[in-house]
C-alpha cells in the first residue's frame, strides 16, 4: 500500500515514462528483501538476473535521450 502511495506520489513531480521504468526494479528490491529479512541465500542465476535488472534500466534510459536526440535533430 505504501509503495503504490509512492509511486503515484511519485509521478506529481516526474514524468509517467521515467517513473514507470522504476518499477522494473520491484524484482531486484524483492530479492533484496529476502536476503536480508530472511536469510535466504541466492544461487548465480539470482546474481544474474539482479545484474540484469540493475543494468536494464540505464540502457533503456540511455536509448530513450539518443532516440530523443535524434528526433530533435531531425526536426531542425
Amino acid at each position: 500500500m505504501f509503495g503504490f502511495f509512492l509511486y503515484f506520489r511519485a509521478l506529481k513531480y516526474s514524468s509517467a515514462s521515467l517513473i514507470a521504468s522504476f518499477t522494473f526494479f520491484t524484482p531486484f528490491v524483492t530479492l533484496l528483501f529476502i536476503v536480508l529479512l530472511l536469510g535466504e541465500i541466492l544461487t548465480v542465476t539470482d546474481y544474474l538476473a539482479a545484474v540484469l535488472i540493475l543494468f536494464s534500466v540505464p540502457v533503456q534510459k540511455i536509448r530513450n535521450v539518443l532516440n530523443d536526440r535524434k528526433k530533435g535533430h531531425l526536426l531542425n
